[in-house]
């Protein structure tokens, strides 16, 4: 699932975030060569225009499924 074209283009990270009181995991997206500042959360980026994406997920396993889809996703599009 993991392919070497999507893991030498993006890099993705799962970050804690507050919302309201509760600790959540929000689902980043960075280039191969960006500083993990660089990273914007993936419902502000291009792909939420193709994709629903969420703000936030109240579990990491939660943030890892969505992960899996953008994945799965890119794969069918990336051109070779």
């Amino acid at each position: 699932m993991f392919n070497k074209r999507v893991k030498k283009r993006f890099q993705f990270r799962l970050y804690r975030v507050r919302v309201g009181n509760a600790l959540h995991f929000q689902l980043r997206v960075g280039l191969g060569d960006d500083m993990p500042s660089d990273f914007i959360p993936v419902h502000r980026s291009a792909f939420a225009k193709h994709l629903p994406l969420e703000e936030s997920h109240p579990t990491a396993v939660d943030a890892h499924f969505e992960l899996s889809g953008l994945l799965a996703w890119m794969e069918e599009r990336l051109p070779g």
